[in-house]
């Protein structure tokens, strides 16, 4: 695939690698739930495996940043019309399917446990149910993820504004709100307000200021494939092979640091691995999948 020109029409893009690689993250995260192995017995290592199969997620993460800023990196407008309509376009894909399957879901608890909290649907509905550690799993389960992603899609046009100015380096954005996650837990955490910014390892899996790194690794992506920098090698599949040779090595690390975590990911240098090292190794697969014939 050729690369776009800068000049190129972000909207006029397809890209189906891309558009089959959301299937293949959504097969991870759905052996990584449903694990077919067993724990015990000859099984028990392909168990470990699939356990860290999570990796789905952040592919999920640095396609939306690459896919956000090949659309709107040079379009971004700040005025109420603009964000209007950037707004609408993003619920507009995600939110009637979700906001009809938490009513239905909310619907059912009630109707078997007789009990409903109006304020955890509500935190469900509106998104905000991944800044608190003991309703993040409430409803929809894998809905936390949207919240991050709203995140981001709120972030997105402030980073372009920031880059195009030359404001701000590009890789200094994530530290910068990884210290205002930190921050945030220093101040939330001790409140025990339904764990809200509970605690590090929370804020670092489960919201936006830990996991902007893996959004920020496909901006970066993007911005190299709109100005036509990435390199084409002599070597067939040579990106592709080694992005998914470093997924791969990023999952047997995870598996290797577990301990008594229930993920790898949970563990100090397997939160390193997960929100570092592995959108590092996703943005090379990507680039591969962009350039090469496969």
């Amino acid at each position: 695939m050729r690369p776009l020109p800068a000049s190129t029409t972000a909207a006029a893009a397809y890209l189906p690698a891309l558009t089959g690689i959301r299937a293949v993250a959504a097969y991870l995260v759905f052996l990584h739930h449903f694990n077919p192995f067993h724990k015990d017995g000859v099984t028990r290592h392909l168990h470990s495996l699939l356990l860290e199969f999570h990796v789905g997620v952040p592919i999920f993460f640095v396609l939306s940043g690459f896919l956000i800023t090949l659309r709107y990196a040079h379009s971004t407008e700040w005025t109420g019309r603009w964000w209007r309509s950037y707004l609408r376009n993003r619920l507009a894909r995600i939110y009637p399917m979700y906001f009809l399957l938490t009513c239905l879901y909310f619907a059912w608890q009630y109707q078997i446990e007789g009990t409903f909290n109006a304020g955890i649907w509500l935190a469900n509905v509106l998104f905000l149910r991944g800044f608190f550690e003991s309703i993040a799993y409430s409803g929809i389960a894998q809905g936390w993820t949207l919240t991050v992603e709203e995140c981001f899609y709120l972030a997105a046009p402030a980073a372009f504004w920031l880059l195009a100015r030359r404001q701000m380096r590009l890789w200094v954005m994530p530290f910068v709100l990884l210290a205002v996650g930190c921050g945030l837990v220093l101040v939330f955490g001790p409140l025990t307000l339904y764990g809200l910014f509970a605690n590090f390892k929370f804020m670092l899996l489960f919201t936006f200021f830990g996991r902007c790194f893996e959004f920020f690794a496909g901006l970066q992506l993007a911005l190299w494939y709109r100005e036509g920098r990435l390199r084409r090698y002599t070597v067939p599949g040579l990106l592709t092979s080694i992005g998914i040779l470093l997924i791969a090595a990023v999952i047997i690390g995870m598996v290797w640091t577990r301990g008594v975590y229930e993920y790898g990911q949970e563990h100090p240098f397997g939160v390193a691995l997960n929100n570092v090292a592995l959108p590092g190794a996703i943005v090379l697969l990507f680039a591969g999948l962009l350039t090469e014939p496969t």
